[in-house]
């Protein structure tokens, strides 16, 4: 996905100056010893999890890391991004995976949906 300028400074800053010397491209790193890259995404999931709930993020379904796609995903078609451009960004193979994205907006859904006999949308 595309970085806020300050956020890509924030990476290359801890690529040169944070993270332990080592010849792998990976970007993240154990603090720990060994200091060997994620081999999986779970640690960067759980790291992500904790930073939400420390930062008391409230009005979430759940607390893991993919929610910093969704609410990019959604804030594009808010935006006006079309499925197609969304789908390039999030580097989607199907349109139906894109498709997840566009029910989120509950709002301008119930714009379009047509009053059902005596429901309350």
């Amino acid at each position: 996905m595309p970085l806020p300028q300050d956020v890509g400074a924030a990476i290359a800053d801890y690529i040169l100056n944070g993270r332990p010397t080592t010849g792998s491209r990976t970007i993240f790193h154990r603090v720990e010893t060994p200091c060997t890259p994620f081999f999986t995404a779970t640690p960067v999931i759980l790291i992500a999890g904790r930073a939400l709930k420390r930062a008391a993020i409230t009005g979430l379904r759940s607390h893991h890391a993919h929610v910093f796609r969704h609410t990019f995903a959604t804030m594009a078609i808010r935006s006006g991004v079309s499925l197609t451009e969304l789908a390039r960004v999030l580097r989607h193979k199907e349109p139906d995976t894109t498709r997840i994205y566009a029910k989120l907006d509950t709002e301008r859904l119930r714009l379009l949906a047509r009053p059902w006999m005596g429901a309350n949308l």
